[in-house]
């Protein structure tokens, strides 16, 4: 029938049809998603920033007329979705940000002066809330993080002005008055034992040199020492045997030697061997080859049937 389609072919084209559709609305929502999800602040501003602009060169206006075009596809595509969601407005059109502080509780300020010491360590780690005596027994807090206390720890004593001053004035008198010790000469002879130990005879250098050993007159015995004997011949060499010489070939036979090793055959006279040495010159004439006949040998069969046929 010529009216007639094939199922398979409509089928096949219907679903080609569903497939493109499929694939216009994907593009066209990943579209939507990228421009809802674009932020509008930063090209407004720079929108202000060259609008505000006295003169602005080829290049600039041209920027401009993009930008205002971006961000009005920007506000069209979020308002469109505020008409379906309109619980997003806080997501699509975030408040500015305000300078103002977020309320909480503000972390006491710590006088940090007169905890560490001149190596830069806590005069006391275990009032630090950070301490432990296994992975941080410095007490040293975390970085970035401030110091703080624990807060069962006791306070510290406050010191006013003029005990720090008379606390000076006390060391520098403890310093001067060791210094004056210092100065003191002290009497010749050992140190006093303390009480209750009792005294013990001491040792000078002459005692020591009425006990020692003389030793006898005349030069120190000689050492004991082995002498190995000194080879004096050389050890032998081993003797150099030369290779033996290798036995030289048997010469080529020829043709009468072969003739004469075979009692069966007849002598060779010496016009056989002019005769097969003549013989034996190969030579090779030039040949002379007709291109064109060995072209056309490679002619099909069916080709050669038709030209026999039409001939």
């Amino acid at each position: 029938m010529a009216g007639a389609k094939n199922p398979m072919e409509a089928k096949r084209k219907q679903d080609k049809k569903k497939q493109l559709a499929k694939n216009k609305a994907a593009r066209t929502e990943s579209k939507q998603n990228k421009l809802l999800k674009a932020d509008h602040r930063t090209i407004d501003a720079e929108i202000r920033t060259l609008s505000a602009t006295s003169s602005l060169s080829a290049e600039d206006t041209e920027r401009l007329a993009s930008l205002k075009k971006e961000s009005e596809r920007i506000h069209k595509a979020k308002e469109a979705y505020l008409e379906q969601h309109p619980e997003a407005r806080s997501k699509l059109f975030p408040a500015a940000s305000t300078s103002a502080p977020r309320p909480g509780p503000s972390l006491p300020v710590i006088d940090t002066k007169d905890l560490y010491d001149s190596t830069g360590k806590l005069k006391d780690p275990t009032r630090s809330a950070y301490y432990d005596p296994v992975f941080n027994p410095f007490g040293a807090p975390p970085p970035g993080m401030q110091y703080k206390e624990r807060e069962d720890a006791p306070p510290l004593p406050q010191i006013d002005a003029s005990s720090e001053d008379g606390s000076d004035e006390s060391q520098q008198d403890e310093q001067s008055e060791a210094d004056s010790d210092d100065e003191i000469p002290l009497p010749s002879g050992p140190p006093p034992l303390p009480q209750g130990v009792p005294d013990q005879p001491v040792e000078s250098e002459s005692s020591d040199e009425e006990f020692e050993i003389p030793m006898p007159a005349g030069p120190p015995p000689p050492k004991h020492i082995v002498q190995r004997p000194i080879q004096t011949t050389a050890p032998p060499r081993p003797t150099f045997v030369p290779p033996r010489p290798l036995a030289p070939l048997p010469a080529k036979p020829t043709l009468a030697a072969k003739a004469a090793q075979d009692p069966t055959r007849a002598p060779i006279t010496q016009e056989e061997i002019k005769r097969a040495a003549a013989s034996a010159t190969i030579s090779a004439a030039p040949q002379i080859r007709d291109l064109k006949k060995e072209a056309t040998s490679f002619v099909p069969s069916a080709l050669q049937r038709k030209r026999k046929a039409d001939e």
